[in-house]
């Protein structure tokens, strides 16, 4: 029960859903709220939402209107037919003579099936990549390919999607200094102003030294008179 959002709706049912945040209001676990909240972040962050809309649930998907007059489809969820992750096979639906066997479905859910496979094959496969290097850790966690490292797999391919780059400032101290920077060089200065010390206040200081998270000359003459040298007094009248 500390899994589930209400007595019949399971946290994992949910994950793929973009307004978790009405779900999140039917429990009142403070752990699974807070976690939830993180959870909606980050899928708005990087853009997450239209991915990950194949890990959400038959019986659950809010934007799957059978399933919300036919109750049917929560047998599925007994027969282990979940998300509709396993309903596809490289980017096609299954025929439902394969799912009738592997998960011991009746002729009578053949209705179903085709209610499902029309919504598939026009809402969720265009949007599906299974090598999109969040939504493939999910997937393969989902087919349990591994039982160890979860957490690291998917936080290195939330890093992936990272477009924030610090070589720009690279090329500032290159211009200013009339020099050329290597970028296994930039690299390893990045990792030696986090780890040189063990103080966060020291860290902070270096790290905003290295991004040049400081008032040049150039840019302070906008708000003060006279002439914007360097206080390298190197002779640049400009600096920047």
């Amino acid at each position: 029960t500390e899994l589930a959002l209400s007595p019949d709706i399971p946290l994992q049912a949910v994950l793929g859903n973009k307004d978790v945040e009405k779900f999140k209001l039917q429990n009142e676990n403070p752990w699974i709220r807070s976690q939830l909240k993180i959870w909606t972040d980050v899928k708005q962050e990087y853009k997450l939402h239209d991915t990950l809309r194949i890990i959400r649930w038959c019986t659950y998907d809010p934007d799957f209107k059978p399933n919300q007059t036919d109750t049917g489809f929560r047998s599925w969820t007994t027969k282990g037919l979940t998300t509709h992750f396993p309903i596809m096979d490289k980017g096609q639906v299954k025929d439902f003579q394969t799912l009738k066997t592997s998960y011991n479905l009746g002729k009578w859910d053949f209705s179903k099936y085709l209610q499902i496979r029309h919504y598939l094959n026009q809402d969720i496969i265009r949007h599906v990549d299974e090598q999109e290097p969040v939504l493939n850790q999910i997937l393969t966690a989902y087919q349990a390919k591994f039982k160890k490292g979860i957490i690291s797999r998917l936080y290195k391919g939330l890093m992936s999607k990272k477009t924030h780059s610090s070589l720009y400032v690279k090329t500032k101290w290159e211009k200013e200094g009339k020099m050329e920077i290597p970028e296994e060089k930039w690299h390893s200065y990045c990792m030696t102003v986090w780890r040189c010390t063990n103080s966060y206040s020291w860290r902070e200081f270096n790290w905003k030294c290295l991004l040049r998270f400081f008032i040049t000359p150039k840019q302070k003459l906008s708000h003060t008179r006279g002439e914007p040298k360097c206080w390298r007094k190197c002779g640049d009248t400009e600096p920047n």
